[in-house]
């Protein structure tokens, strides 16, 4: 029934494999409904991707609308792959925690394994022995101090920031920069106009009235960066970054020296580059961990034909920070959602992307009971403006109740290892090529 669905309506194949992007499109819809409806079918998941593979090459479609079709496929397993490419993984897993002993002197190395276990005023004592074990347990210090506070001074978090991001890496001159465009040629050959535009326009509807940024604060960091960085130039998003960035270290070139070390080091251009990749990456994550931790939401987005693109774009793009700087009516609350939306990359500059992708997990998990029986539009209206569905999280992270669970803690319980992810992003890849080298050597096929 499903081939024949394809093949009706006049959907064939020319000779010269050409197909109108209307009848792809077709296509592509209805193989999405198969990769749903694969796992109730029992189909093998190798005789599924081969069907795949010889209808996207028979229509022509492209890399990406594979890659995705593989990918809903996979999401429908029961499990993750636990072979070698798990094992290469793991190989991996270890040599990065090598790689992070090493960084620390034999003599020291004792210590910094129980540092974890000792109290800030422990830690600060041992800076004390000497300026070896001074450095050494700076960075320890004040990771315990920020995470054990639940009111964080600025000047901590400020310091905590800069020893995860390290911005004097960064040998340029900023405000030569900033004077460079303003009186220069400008971002000829950079920037066109509309990309200028877009810019203008971003700053005017970002951070409105916030009383720690202005406009042209948030102008200067991003028509910088452009200049700065022409492969990525300005991508919708960057405003939020730039925009968070500014807000902690209240001074424009640590702002925009943070701003490009929070790029480099978490390799975020592949997300504002044309390719996407990462954000790519992280869509077929989440989508697989939802499978596998949220099975029964997993079964109902795939009915209602919800990815996680359609609902999370926003938040790894800005790592939540759109969805919690949003002005909610309420004064008080606001202040609370943007001590929260701290408080979240605070894990993250700590423990990099497999935290956004808990705080992803946890957030639906809070959602899950609400979103089970939504359709299409009542679930991503939901996802869309989670700020305000938090509300008792968030009241509770600022709260003295002895049932407290902070943020940090409440990571934890998510059970995501980043061996976990690694194997995902390994999986990805293999899609992707899968779906390159399909395209490459693709062959007419008359259904």
């Amino acid at each position: 029934k499903f081939f024949r669905r394809i093949r009706g309506g006049g959907l064939g194949v020319e000779e010269d494999g050409s197909k109108d992007q209307s009848e792809k499109n077709i296509v592509y819809g209805l193989l999405g409904q198969f990769c749903y409806h694969m796992t109730n079918l029992e189909l093998e998941s190798t005789l599924a991707t081969d069907i795949i593979l010889r209808f996207s090459s028979a229509y022509s479609l492209s890399e990406d609308q594979t890659c995705v079709l593989l990918a809903e496929l996979r999401g429908n397993e029961k499990k993750y792959s636990m072979d070698a490419n798990q094992s290469s993984s793991r190989r991996q897993s270890v040599k990065r925690r090598h790689k992070k002993i090493g960084e620390y002197d034999l003599s020291v190395l004792p210590y910094v394994l129980v540092g974890k276990f000792l109290s800030v005023e422990d830690l600060s004592s041992m800076r004390l022995v000497n300026k070896e074990f001074g450095e050494t347990f700076k960075k320890i210090m004040l990771k315990k101090a920020l995470f054990t506070n639940m009111n964080v001074s600025p000047e901590l978090r400020r310091a905590c920031w800069s020893t995860c991001l390290k911005q004097e890496e960064i040998g340029i001159d900023y405000y030569a920069f900033v004077e460079k465009i303003n009186n220069g040629p400008g971002l000829d050959g950079v920037l066109n106009k509309e990309i200028e535009e877009i810019i203008t326009m971003d700053v005017n509807r970002s951070f409105n009235n916030h009383q720690k940024i202005t406009p042209e604060a948030l102008q200067n960091l991003l028509r910088t960066y452009a200049y700065f960085n022409p492969e990525v130039a300005y991508c919708q998003g960057l405003n939020y970054l730039a925009g968070m960035l500014y807000i902690v270290y209240e001074d424009e070139e640590l702002a925009f020296k943070s701003l490009v070390k929070l790029i480099q080091n978490f390799e975020m251009d592949g997300i504002f580059t044309s390719e996407m990749r990462q954000l790519k990456v992280l869509f077929y994550q989440l989508d697989r961990l939802i499978s596998h931790i949220l099975p029964d939401l997993h079964n109902h987005f795939k009915s209602e034909m919800i990815s996680s693109n359609h609902y999370c774009s926003a938040w790894f793009i800005t790592l939540f920070a759109s969805s919690f700087m949003l002005n909610t009516g309420e004064k008080e609350f606001n202040l609370l959602s943007e001590k929260f939306l701290l408080k979240v990359w605070d894990n993250f500059l700590h423990g990099g992307w497999s935290c956004i992708l808990k705080f992803a997990i946890l957030i639906l998990s809070i959602f899950r009971d609400s979103l089970l029986d939504g359709s299409f539009e009542e679930v991503l209206s939901k996802l869309n403006y989670v700020q305000k569905g938090l509300k008792d999280v968030i009241l509770q992270e600022f709260s003295d109740s002895p049932d407290r669970i902070p943020l940090h803690k409440r990571l934890k319980e998510v059970h995501i290892t980043d061996d976990l992810i690694n194997t995902l992003q390994y999986e990805f890849n293999q899609l992707r090529n899968l779906a390159v080298n399909n395209a490459q050597g693709s062959k007419v096929f008359h259904l």
